[in-house]
């Protein structure tokens, strides 16, 4: 049989229709009397969903397999965090080099088009160390999905539609039919633990159909609500910061406002920039080599002003070939990673170990790069904590310093560099139930405290962000301990409705000022409020989506104490009583906790993608189906090597935070 020419995404394209295929892969006509292929839905298709599905079809070899993935994104593959239109000024937090879709040993695409980023980029944005914008990796993604749709097995079809999954629902009575039809018609026979169910797949434009097997990669949590009206008071609130021409543009935050930002992480850094450099603003260099200087454009805002809980911010992360060739660093980090791995036990004093292991890392690192800092600092700064009187400009400073070489590293960059270095260890020994209750509450205390400082931004984006401290566009006055408060809309003849000491201002357009943000230094009148904390990953309670839904059904479980969805290997979903739930799967954010570490581009920092695409196709040719009979049920072949680099965890700092509601 001929196989029609396939359609593949355009990475730039901007959409192809709600609620319709897009035929990305079509297979062969089928000889009459075949069984049905097994029916396959990604729920999802940024670049989780692109991974399961490089790894589905790498390892179908044959095997008849109809795949849906539904993808609500015009660009499937990159998603929303990766969306190829996104302005350049929103970068990476992780060297280019680092970035890499393909699994190592893919067998099915030929290793010329098995390209990394750095080599797909070919210096375009840079060198392999450079922090390249998030649209450009958007772009590698997507043309990456058309690479992956391109060398499909012709047994398999696969089909893109644009649409969000609204509910998931069990659908008992046997598998059969092809996706959409009733359930109980005629279909692969045999195989058959999971024959009893499929599963019903509704998207918001009131599609339904069948499948055999669903895998959840759902991503991010769209955030609750709509953003308010500017000119609206009392206390116009942003519920999000993505899409950044959506939420701050013009329309929603006026040129002149003074606009407060909840949170002072990764994405309230990407705010600042899209109120700034996003409106016409432009970083110069200073007198300093790896300083900037700020010049405002003119749509920009007056002023932006972060609070959050402790005024801690996220340490520049030091440039990629900073200590690269240091003899001994390697050595260094593999003790450290051979200590995680041999830890016992699984509660309080497991985690003691591990902060054991985390600084006598950074000791060894610190003697390793010939550090005037004493290795026992590290130790002490973690038994200590952190230091909280030091403002935050001087933390953001010395660690730019210590970021580009400028500044002998000392316990904050060791630390740093110890908890990257040994974070694939980490997943491995410390998830799924590894610790128990008490024993993960500390994990997630010692870990919000490492994140902090090992993956933070650029030494751009720290330059860009002093500049704007500097320039007295971005206030820091309230960052640490600051809290909004509302204040009612202001009639000018009527005083009462403006507490003591607040300044109601005006500014372009007529807005008047809607909340005052308060800390013990004082308070200050705001015209917006933007939310710039990411929901939690996981299940938060905000969420709505299908997998929430099927959370408050009883039919996946959450553990005690875990934000994220019950797994076993694969992603196999366990219900209530803790059994596992036939043909449903789940990898990335709504797994968090159970899986540690998914805010990732990392191909081989977590292997569930493809021990689901590995039992996926053995049920396919459990099932007999014809043209099946050539594809071997895959090996239980070990995973490959974990890379160890310093910087391959990209961002999960956003969301270690408290759900939306508390400030961070």
């Amino acid at each position: 049989m001929v196989v029609p020419r396939a359609t593949t995404p355009d990475p730039g394209a901007t959409g192809h229709g709600r609620g319709t295929a897009m035929p990305v892969r079509d297979a062969a006509a089928r000889r009459g009397g075949e069984p049905a292929p097994l029916r396959v839905a990604l729920v999802g298709l940024g670049p989780k969903g692109l991974f399961a599905l490089e790894r589905l079809l790498d390892r179908a070899a044959g095997a008849p397999l109809d795949v849906v993935a539904y993808e609500p994104h015009p660009v499937p593959g990159a998603g929303p965090v990766y969306d190829p239109s996104q302005p350049a000024y929103l970068r990476m937090n992780n060297a280019a080099v680092h970035v890499d879709l393909w699994w190592p040993g893919n067998a099915t695409v030929p290793a010329h088009e098995r390209r990394s980023f750095a080599a797909w980029d070919a210096g375009r944005h840079g060198d392999p160390g450079a922090f390249v914008p998030r649209a450009a990796v958007g772009r590698y993604l997507a043309d990456g999905l058309a690479t992956v749709l391109r060398h499909a097995d012709p047994a398999t079809t696969v089909r893109v539609v644009r649409a969000r999954v609204v509910d998931v629902r069990r659908v008992d009575g046997g598998r059969g039919g092809h996706a959409g039809t009733a359930p109980g018609a005629p279909g692969p026979a045999g195989g058959a633990a999971d024959d009893a169910t499929t599963w019903s797949v509704t998207t918001d434009d009131g599609g339904t159909a069948v499948h055999d097997e669903v895998l959840l990669a759902t991503g991010h949590v769209r955030p609750t609500g709509t953003a308010a009206p500017a000119d609206r008071a009392p206390g116009p609130t942003i519920p999000a910061v993505f899409p950044v021409d959506v939420h701050l543009g013009p329309d929603a935050v006026p040129a002149g406002a003074v606009v407060a930002v909840r949170g002072f992480a990764l994405t309230a850094i990407d705010a600042a920039l899209a109120l700034t450099e996003g409106r016409g603003g432009r970083f110069v260099p200073a007198t300093v080599a790896h300083r900037l200087r700020y010049e405002p454009g003119p749509d920009g805002v007056a002023a932006v002003v972060p609070f959050s809980r402790t005024g801690l911010p996220m340490v520049a992360k030091p440039a990629h070939d900073l200590h690269r060739d240091v003899a001994g660093l390697d050595a260094v980090g593999e003790a450290g990673r051979a200590r995680v791995r041999a830890l016992g036990g699984g509660s309080v004093g497991t985690v003691e170990g591990l902060r054991d292991a985390v600084a006598a890392t950074a000791g060894a690192a610190l003697v390793a790069v010939g550090s005037p800092c004493d290795p026992g600092v590290p130790a002490a700064r973690l038994r200590d904590g952190d230091p909280v009187d030091e403002p935050a400009v001087e933390q953001l400073a010395r660690s730019l310093d210590v970021a580009v070489g400028a500044r002998p590293p000392g316990a904050e960059w060791a630390l740093g560099h110890a908890w990257r270095t040994i974070y694939p260890a980490v997943v491995e020994r410390l998830g799924g139930t590894a610790l128990d209750l008490a024993g993960w509450d500390a994990f997630r205390a010692l870990a919000a405290r490492l994140e902090r400082i090992a993956f933070g931004p650029s030494a751009e984006n720290v330059a860009k962000l002093l500049a704007l401290v500097e320039a007295g566009v971005v206030d820091l006055t309230h960052v640490a301990g600051g809290s909004v408060h509302p204040v009612r809309a202001r009639d000018p003849d009527d005083a009462s409705a403006v507490p003591p000491r607040a300044t109601v201002r005006s500014v372009p357009g007529g807005v008047r000022s809607g909340a005052l943000v308060r800390s013990a230094a004082g308070e200050r009148a705001v015209d917006v409020v933007v939310d710039a904390v990411l929901s939690a990953p996981g299940v938060p309670a905000e969420d709505d989506g299908p997998v929430a839904r099927l959370v408050r059904r009883g039919e996946l479980r959450l553990l005690p104490g875990r934000r994220g969805l019950d797994v076993g290997p694969g992603g196999a979903c366990r219900d209530a009583a803790g059994d596992r739930v036939p043909g449903l799967s789940a990898i990335g954010r709504p797994t968090e906790d159970v899986v540690i570490g998914h805010d990732t581009l990392s191909r081989t920092l977590h292997r569930q993608a493809d021990e689901w695409a590995r039992r996926v196709v053995a049920v396919a040719v459990a099932a007999g189906g014809p043209g099946a009979a050539h594809a071997p049920v895959p090996a239980q072949d070990a995973a490959p090597a974990r890379r160890a680099g310093p910087t391959e965890h990209p961002r999960p700092t956003d969301d270690a935070r408290p759900r939306v509601g508390d400030p961070a």
